[in-house]
């Protein structure tokens, strides 16, 4: 079961059958640009074309001029974590955007 399946599954929210999960959640942004920490809507798709994607909605805090809030497996790596009873969606990548190695810890809030 990939990191995406596994941190799906652990979340106490149901898609209701769509093809998409929306759900609210904390935000840990790492990177040598910028550390921050938010709350925001996270979206996560399962549908054929887009299956894995994460969206994370923006907010004062979080802006696509400044961060990286659309993912997929193709261009970062994703893994799944459960420490101290949270589960969390762990994505990493590398990007001029954010002056090299990035880090986003998404948590169920």
């Amino acid at each position: 079961m990939s990191a995406f399946d596994k941190f799906r599954s652990s979340l106490n929210y149901s898609n209701g059958g769509e093809l998409k999960l929306k759900f609210p959640a904390h935000i840990h942004y790492t990177s040598p640009k910028v550390t921050t920490s938010s709350s925001s809507e996270v979206t996560l798709y399962f549908d054929t074309m887009g299956y894995g994607k994460v969206s994370i909605g923006e907010n004062a805090d979080l802006d696509t001029d400044t961060y990286h809030l659309d993912f997929t497996p193709h261009y970062q790596s994703y893994s799944y974590q459960n420490t101290d009873g949270q589960n969390k969606l762990v994505i990493e990548g590398n990007s001029p955007k954010m002056n090299g190695e990035y880090k986003v810890t998404i948590t169920e809030k």
